[in-house]
């Protein structure tokens, strides 16, 4: 290694570990520094390497997420109640609906569910699928509660896998999902 690039991986050591410093001293300064300027000064100190700067933006955020929640434990949605959910309609009126649960720093569940009454070859049922971008470990809970009481009519653990399907009986929700009004919430508890 030459002695200018020692000096470039010096002054590029130096630089991230003044920015380290900085953010620990104020979580908050990745909001006000721009990342152009991030970037200008990584080429400033001979560290632009390509995707860098999107990393680092990344390990920051989740970083300043983990040090900004370190207690929080759990995070209710509001309850969403699809369109016709528990009413009277024809199978062929129900379609797949979706919403998105937005948390802080970007952090977002999306839920598709559809649901079908009894036939000759099944029970009343919801299917539920969800896709989850958090940034710590955690259990993702199904919470099913009446839309307008806001009672608890049934709730699982999804787990900890952020993205998956799963079939919900009538004789483990206890009601009808074709008969019966009810709204899904999620629930999330950081492990």
């Amino acid at each position: 290694m030459s002695e200018l690039q020692k000096d470039i991986k010096k002054n590029a050591i130096a630089w991230l570990e003044r920015f380290s410093q900085e953010l620990e001293c104020d979580p908050d300064i990745i909001n006000l520094m721009p990342i152009d300027e991030i970037r200008e000064s990584l080429r400033a100190s001979g560290a632009d390497v390509e995707g860098f700067h999107v990393k680092i933006t990344e390990m920051l955020l989740r970083s300043k997420a983990e040090n900004l929640l370190p207690k929080l434990k759990t995070w209710l949605s509001l309850p969403w109640k699809p369109q016709w959910a528990g009413e009277v309609v024809t199978a062929a009126d129900i379609g797949p609906q979706e919403e998105t649960f937005k948390m802080d720093y970007g952090q977002y569940i999306n839920i598709s569910c559809y649901w079908q009454g009894e036939d000759s070859s099944s029970s009343a049922f919801i299917h539920l699928k969800w896709n989850a971008n958090i940034l710590f470990s955690s259990n993702l809970w199904a919470w099913f509660v009446d839309p307008d009481t806001h009672e608890t009519l049934f709730k699982d653990c999804l787990g900890s896998d952020l993205e998956g399907k799963k079939n919900f009986y009538e004789q483990e929700l206890g009601f009808n999902p074709c008969a019966r009004k009810w709204a899904i919430s999620v629930f999330v508890e950081k492990l």
